[in-house]
């Protein structure tokens, strides 16, 4: 007859609530980003800051900017916990618009993808194929916050909401650390002007004169030292004037979006 052991755990203080004895099934630690979890969200960031109307965007793209060359971009990702140690993803474009990803997770665990295929099919929508295993993605955006008074709207975070296998993970998405140590007038954090914090190449144009924009919208993509980065409007107002234009090359300072006021 098989036999069975049941363990007993004794407590000796103050009796329990019905709260603390389900504390662990309410609200259980909070475990750490997967591997694939990181990848799907460094894939939506890189294709969401390089909208095209083709199914994959950079099909075309890394031959169009890159005469051909591999494109690699490194994107950080911080897990909820803001203990844990932040994780990065090479995203490496190739011409045959595929991608390959290395993933090195904040405990130190690596994965590498290669080969993935990955599309939008809606704006929070992410199809890939990782690992072998077709994957669909939901990835929700939040904007960072307004920046407390004296603090650089550059030091903001970017949050995804990234639901998968059943469970919902979020990742900051934080400004490269040359942004934030730039301060608020260089990096674009004033609200009159939008400027180049570095010499770089203009990605994308996204505003035009006159248009409105809200805080957080995505102004103008710029690329350096194979690092891309999305200057966003610190405030909702009116494109008064853009002095630059897509595929330009921008020197450190150089004025690209003027933001009035909504009269």
């Amino acid at each position: 007859m098989p036999s069975f052991t049941r363990a007993i755990i004794l407590h000796t203080g103050p009796p329990l609530t019905h709260a603390q004895k389900h504390r662990a099934e309410l609200l259980p630690p909070v475990a750490p980003p997967t591997t694939e979890v990181l990848a799907q969200a460094a894939l939506y960031t890189v294709l969401r800051d390089h909208p095209a109307p083709t199914a994959s965007p950079w099909t075309r793209l890394a031959s169009r900017r890159f005469n051909g060359e591999l494109y690699e971009r490194t994107i950080t990702l911080q897990p909820e916990d803001a203990t844990a140690e932040p994780a990065t993803v090479r995203v490496t474009a190739l011409p045959s618009g595929l991608f390959d990803l290395a993933v090195t997770a904040g405990d130190a665990s690596t994965a590498t993808f290669p080969g993935v295929t990955a599309h939008l099919v809606s704006p929070t929508t992410l199809a890939a194929t990782l690992g072998g295993a077709r994957v669909r993605t939901t990835v929700v955006p939040q904007p960072p916050p307004p920046a407390p008074a004296g603090v650089p709207a550059s030091a903001a975070a970017e949050r995804l909401h990234v639901f998968s296998g059943g469970r919902r993970t979020t990742l900051a998405l934080p400004a490269p650390a040359w942004l934030r140590a730039l301060g608020g007038a260089v990096a674009g954090a004033a609200q009159s002007a939008l400027r180049a914090p570095m010499p770089s190449v203009v990605v994308d144009v996204r505003v035009s004169v006159g248009e409105r924009v809200a805080q957080g919208q995505a102004l103008v993509v710029l690329e350096s030292m194979k690092t891309e980065t999305v200057l966003r409007a610190a405030a909702a107002g009116v494109v008064r004037a853009v002095g630059c234009a897509t595929g330009e090359m921008v020197e450190e300072g150089r004025e690209l979006v003027d933001i009035g006021p909504e009269e």
